[in-house]
């Protein structure tokens, strides 16, 4: 398990992404988490989204969880200019 943290518009934000072995091969599995704060100042994060790949073959990715965290930003963020600015920050190659 591996997670990256990002900041868009002053909000923090985390994926945490796991292999998981299935019985043809294996899958990915992501979820999107922002922080949230309470009233107590206690930081914590809640999920927004999740979402999964299976692979019954290797797929080469520049580097692991590529495909899923590309998926996973793609589906939640809308703005083109946000998406630019996670991938920079999480050092995924541009669109």
């Amino acid at each position: 398990m591996n997670a990256y943290n990002f900041n868009i518009d002053g909000v923090n934000y985390i994926i945490v992404n796991q292999w998981i072995k299935t019985r043809n091969g294996f899958k990915h599995e992501s979820q999107l988490l922002i922080q949230m704060d309470n009233p107590n100042s206690k930081k914590y994060y809640t999920e927004r989204l999740s979402t999964k790949f299976n692979y019954t073959n290797r797929t080469w990715e520049s580097f692991q969880y590529e495909s899923i965290m590309k998926k996973l930003i793609g589906e939640y963020f809308q703005s083109i200019d946000d998406i630019k600015i996670i991938y920079k920050q999480i050092g995924i190659e541009s669109l």
